[in-house]
């Protein structure tokens, strides 16, 4: 076969000859040295590169996770169902401080997300993830500070 030939498939209808000269030359070179470049890094605020994006988003996770065993110690859910029972003048409090950190450290990201996702009237992940623990974290922290205010002085709640 000679001259110029048809390509199908993801080229879709280019002409390509089997005789490249340079410009085919050139164009091989230029995907080897494609190949050998980084991605384009990502530039969001407060974050460098997508792996440091990353690292932060497993920090945040790690330490959240270690926040969150005596949270659950505390809870009495979770202590009904292990048949234990930590309590002590103002562990419901604690619980509650326990809970912030965890809410705001473990939950920026998503918290700063839903703001630029507003402002750019384009809801995604950032806001369904935003909204979710900001319910959560509103309506526990609500539980708590009632039960707490029922309790009288000596520390049980009233009949």
């Amino acid at each position: 076969m000679t001259g110029p030939q048809k390509r199908s498939g993801r080229g879709g209808g280019r002409e390509v000859g089997h005789d490249h000269g340079e410009g085919g030359r050139q164009y091989e070179t230029h995907l080897k040295e494609a190949a050998q470049e980084k991605p384009p890094e990502t530039h969001r605020p407060g974050h460098g590169t997508h792996r440091q994006a990353l690292d932060d988003f497993r920090r945040r996770f790690i330490v959240s996770t270690i926040l969150t065993i005596p949270i659950l110690l505390l809870s009495k859910p979770v202590q009904e169902l292990l048949g234990i029972a930590i309590r002590f003048p103002g562990s419901d409090y604690l619980l509650l401080a326990l809970a912030t950190a965890v809410y705001l450290y473990g939950g920026w990201p998503f918290l700063t997300g839903i703001v630029s996702e507003l402002r750019a009237r384009m809801p995604g992940m950032m806001t369904l993830i935003a909204v979710a623990i900001t319910v959560a974290y509103v309506y526990s922290s609500a539980v708590v500070l009632a039960s707490s205010a029922r309790k009288d002085s000596s520390g049980n709640l009233p009949p």
